[in-house]
C-alpha cells in the first residue's frame, strides 16, 4: 500500500470504543492513519504493517454527536464576544432578537371590508403575547436567522370590525377562544382582557371617526 505523505495523516491513535474491524466486528484500539478519502487503517502509517482497514464506531459516533450538540438556552441570544470567540462565530453578526409590538391600525379599506388581520407572537415557554405588524409576523413564521423564532410561535386572526357591538365581541371572543384551544396557544385569549369589540364600529360612515381615536390612543402613530 502506497500513499504520497500528503495524502495522509499519520500516527494516530484509536480510543476505546472509537473503530471497529469491519471483517470481524471487533474494536479496535491502538495506531492508524487516515486518508485523503475520509478512509481508515491500522499502523502509524502504510510502512507500519499491517494495514487492515477499520471503520468508525457508530454507535460512538452517534454518542459523540449527541454530547457535541449544545442545547441553547435564552440566554444564548444575550452572550458577549467571548462565548463567540470561543465558539469560533463571527461577533460583527448581530445575534436574533426577540419581536418587535406593533399597535395594529385598521384602515378605511379594512373597515369597508368588515375585518383585518392582526398578528402576535408568544413566547413557548411563558404566557407573553406581543402585538407585532405583517412583516415581524412573517420574519417568525419564515424562521428567519435574524429573530428568535425558536421562542415563539407566530399566529394570526381575523378581526370583525363592522357591527352591533355585542355581536362583534361575541365573534371575535369565540374567534380567539378556539385559536387558543386547537394551537395550545395558552394565555391568548386573557391578552384581550375582554375587550374583544375593539376598533368596533356600527354606523359605517363613522369610520374617520374612528381611525382618528385609534391614532390618537397609540400615540398618532
Amino acid at each position: 500500500m502506497y500513499y504520497p505523505k500528503s495524502q495522509i495523516i499519520e500516527n494516530k491513535t484509536a480510543n476505546p470504543g472509537e473503530f471497529i474491524d469491519p471483517r470481524t466486528g471487533k474494536e479496535y484500539t491502538g495506531a492508524y492513519f487516515e486518508t485523503s478519502a475520509g478512509e481508515f487503517y491500522t499502523g502509524k502509517n502504510p510502512q507500519d504493517y499491517p494495514n487492515k482497514q477499520i471503520i468508525p464506531n457508530s454507535n460512538d459516533s452517534l454518542t459523540r454527536n449527541t454530547q457535541d450538540t449544545e442545547i441553547r438556552p435564552e440566554s444564548y441570544y444575550v452572550v458577549d464576544d467571548v462565548y463567540y470567540y470561543a465558539k469560533n462565530r463571527d461577533t460583527n453578526l448581530k445575534s436574533p432578537r426577540p419581536p418587535k409590538f406593533s399597535q395594529p391600525h385598521p384602515t378605511e379599506k379594512d373597515y369597508q371590508i368588515g375585518e383585518f388581520q392582526r398578528y402576535f407572537c408568544k413566547k413557548t415557554n411563558e404566557n407573553k403575547i406581543i402585538e407585532v405588524n405583517q412583516q415581524e409576523y412573517q420574519l417568525f413564521a419564515s424562521k428567519s436567522p435574524n429573530v428568535q423564532w425558536e421562542f415563539y410561535q407566530p399566529l394570526s386572526i381575523n378581526w370583525n370590525l363592522v357591527g352591533k357591538k355585542e355581536v362583534i365581541s361575541s365573534v371575535n371572543e369565540n374567534v380567539v377562544f378556539l385559536l387558543e384551544k386547537r394551537n395550545s396557544y395558552f394565555g391568548f385569549f386573557n391578552y384581550f382582557k375582554g375587550n374583544f369589540s375593539q376598533y368596533q364600529i356600527e354606523d359605517i360612515k363613522k369610520i374617520d371617526e374612528v381611525i382618528q381615536v385609534s391614532r390618537e390612543e397609540s400615540g398618532g402613530y
